[in-house]
C-alpha cells in the first residue's frame, strides 16, 4: 500500500512501482530487489533502535527527576529542559563521549546521553507519547 501527503506523489509512486514490477516479472533481478525492499514493511520510528534507547532514556529521565508529573507535565518540563541544555551546555558538550561530571545527578544528563544515540531530541507532542507508552 503506497502512502502519501499528495495526489502528486501518490501518482509517481504508483508509477515507479509499476514499473518494478514489470522490470521485475522480465526477469531484472535489481528490480526485484528493489520492490522487495520496497514492499517491506517499515518500522514505526519508536521502534527502530536508536529511537528505542532514547525514548528508553527519556522515560528513565521522568522516572527519575518528574517522577510526580503526569505525561503531559513531565513532557513540559523536559522539553523546557533540552530546549535549554541544546542551546546551551550541548554546544560544549557534544564532543566529548561521556557527560561531564557538571551534569551528574541532573536531567541534563539524561539530555546529554539521548542525544549522544544520533537521533534528534524530540519536540513536547512526541514527548507526550513517549511517556504514554
Amino acid at each position: 500500500m503506497i502512502v502519501t501527503e499528495n495526489r502528486a506523489a501518490f501518482i509517481a509512486a504508483t508509477l515507479a512501482e509499476s514499473a518494478l514490477r514489470q522490470l521485475a516479472a522480465a526477469g531484472d533481478a535489481r528490480a526485484a530487489a528493489a520492490l522487495a525492499a520496497w514492499q517491506r514493511p517499515t518500522e514505526p520510528p519508536s521502534a527502530s533502535k536508536g529511537n528505542g534507547a532514547r525514548d528508553r532514556l527519556i522515560r528513565d529521565m521522568w522516572r527519575q527527576h518528574f517522577a510526580g508529573s503526569t505525561p503531559d507535565q513531565a513532557a513540559r518540563s523536559i522539553d523546557r529542559s533540552a530546549s535549554a541544555y541544546q542551546a546551551n551546555g550541548w554546544l560544549r558538550d557534544r564532543d566529548r563521549s561521556t557527560p561531564p561530571a557538571r551534569l551528574d545527578g541532573t536531567a541534563e544528563r539524561f539530555v546529554f546521553l539521548a542525544l549522544k544515540t544520533g537521533r534528534p531530541f524530540p519536540g513536547y507532542a512526541r514527548l507526550r507519547q513517549i511517556l504514554a507508552c
